[in-house]
């Protein structure tokens, strides 16, 4: 959020607390009494009411070298025109100091919130910064229990936008893939009822928007930056550069255990199980853009670093997609299930990834939105924005033709699957059929030996030479199987017969032709 400064003269704005007022009559709104009703406000509303809770003082201290790797909010101060840190805490009541007692000396701040912040953070900076509802709404649309359809808004109503950053990490057992698939829907679930009920739930640590696991022990851990645009005055654009505040998130809800070991350039090289992490944006801030370009008169050019990190996390995203579709394509006997599980996570996570691609291209295009100020002269920055653009486009290029490789490959595996079972049942017919024939002879026979097995002297009839049970058991087997045939094939029987009639001429007179040649007198 890029913030103006108020004049010297000017009052100071809401507390914390009526911030969460505020919020709260907001979300009381009905449709009875207004066009938009606050329903989506309901769980924001409860939630900041909730200052109190004991999270609050559950801060995570990851293990690290810097100190200030730990700090929950970092604040940055511009001051002629440059960059520099100011500070790093974790109390709101020291932040509220800084902010009051820095703001009419700084032309602009750019704030950091690092991970999961708790309702009275949320309120602190909403009422220092004028943050708009909307925006901790949108980003902690995972609180709600319902879903009013009102994302993603209508692009003149848009107040902030969201950047989606893929992390990508690896297994120790790749084998137990398979079975952490429904381990995976279930912790995902319990995850996300722990963060709606915020127990236990340490300031700073990630939120996760996702978790998808692959093939060879590949996963990918996704999280949002959502970016946004504040004014806490009515002074007009001056052409200074007012730096945004970013909600900045983690790894994992298990980032500590498991990047304990990055702890600088030479160990992150080597140590590292992620491809590449969002942990230290906010300490490495604008390291990307040109010299002396972080300063031009325009609020949008200073996210576009963010643009980029999220352009290159996303090409590493799409690679691995595609490898992992060639690999599934190239195996020699692949389980059918376990393939098309994996092309199916990837089919659907690329969806995802393409609406998500289709959004920030138009962000890109409007420059933020129709609420970011336009800078008079904007050639230079319009080349950096055009290239960032242009970065995406391709981006968006690519995921498409990868989901459409996918859905081919999807069917390909489906269509293999089927050509399997085919062969699975010509064979399991073949084995009907040799146990069918081998009945069909023996089962005639059987009844004949059975019948002449009996002691035909009670009735009679005298002992029987064997020559006797043959003359009588081959015509009846003849029979048996004559009818067999003509029964299981009654289409053909009546062929047979529709031919043997065609040879005769279908005359109907040919009765009455023949009674009247009997009835003639014959000639005297």
């Amino acid at each position: 959020m890029l913030t103006n400064h108020p004049a010297d003269n000017e009052e100071e704005g809401l507390s914390p607390q009526q911030y969460a007022e505020a919020v709260s009559r907001m979300s009381l709104e009905g449709s009875s009494t207004s066009i938009y009703s606050g329903t989506n406000y309901l769980t924001l509303a409860q939630y900041l009411k909730n200052a109190g809770d004991s999270s609050e003082v559950n801060v995570w201290h990851p293990d690290s070298t810097n100190p200030a790797d730990s700090q929950h909010v970092l604040l940055y101060d511009f001051s002629c025109g440059q960059r520099s840190l100011v500070s790093t805490f974790d109390d709101p009541t020291d932040f509220k100091w800084v902010k009051r007692t820095r703001r009419r000396a700084s032309p602009g701040s750019l704030i950091f919130i690092r991970g999961f912040s708790t309702p009275t953070w949320i309120s602190t900076v909403g009422s220092e910064c004028y943050v708009d509802p909307e925006f901790f709404r949108a980003h902690l649309d995972f609180l709600s229990y319902t879903d009013s359809f009102s994302a993603p808004a209508i692009p003149s109503s848009a107040k902030a936008f969201r950047l989606r950053v893929t992390s990508l990490g690896l297994v120790a057992n790749p084998k137990d893939v398979q079975a952490n698939w429904t381990w995976n829907s279930e912790s995902m679930t319990s995850y996300y009822h722990k963060v709606k009920q915020g127990l236990g739930f340490p300031i700073g640590d990630s939120i996760v928007r996702k978790f998808s696991l692959f093939g060879q022990g590949r996963f990918a851990v996704e999280q949002d930056i959502s970016v946004s645009l504040a004014w806490i005055s009515d002074e007009k654009w001056t052409g200074k550069l007012k730096p945004p505040i970013r909600r900045r998130l983690l790894l994992t809800p298990y980032s500590h255990q498991i990047s304990s070991a990055v702890t600088d350039a030479t160990t992150a090289a080597h140590d590292d199980v992620w491809g590449q992490t969002t942990r230290f944006i906010p300490f490495q801030y604008s390291r990307s853009l040109p010299a002396g370009m972080a300063t031009e008169p325009d609020p949008f050019y200073s996210v576009l670093d963010l643009f980029e990190f999220s352009a290159s996390s996303e090409r590493q995203f799409l690679n691995m997609l595609s490898s992992q579709i060639k690999t599934q394509m190239q195996a020699a006997s692949p389980p059918e299930n376990a393939t098309l599980a994996v092309l199916q996570t990837i089919a659907v996570s690329l969806q995802e990834h393409i609406e998500r691609l289709k959004q920030n291209i138009m962000t890109l295009k409007d420059r933020g939105g129709p609420q970011w100020p336009r800078p008079v002269d904007i050639c230079v920055l319009d080349n950096a924005i055009n290239s960032t653009l242009r970065d995406f486009e391709s981006l968006l290029d690519d995921a498409v033709s990868l989901s459409g490789y996918c859905k081919d490959a999807m069917s390909i595996v489906m269509d293999l699957a089927s050509i399997e079972d085919s062969k699975r049942s010509t064979q399991l017919a073949r084995s009907v059929l040799v146990f069918t024939i081998t009945t069909i002879f023996f089962l005639p026979l059987s009844f004949i030996a059975a019948l002449f097995s009996m002691n035909m002297d009670q009735f009679g009839a005298g002992s029987f030479d064997l020559r006797v049970w043959f003359l009588i058991a081959l015509p009846f087997l003849v029979i048996v199987l004559s009818t067999i045939f003509l029964l299981s094939s009654p289409q053909s029987l009546r062929d047979r017969l529709t031919r043997m009639l065609d040879r005769y001429p279908r005359d109907k007179s040919f009765p009455i032709r023949l009674l009247r040649r009997h009835a003639t007198p014959a000639p005297a």
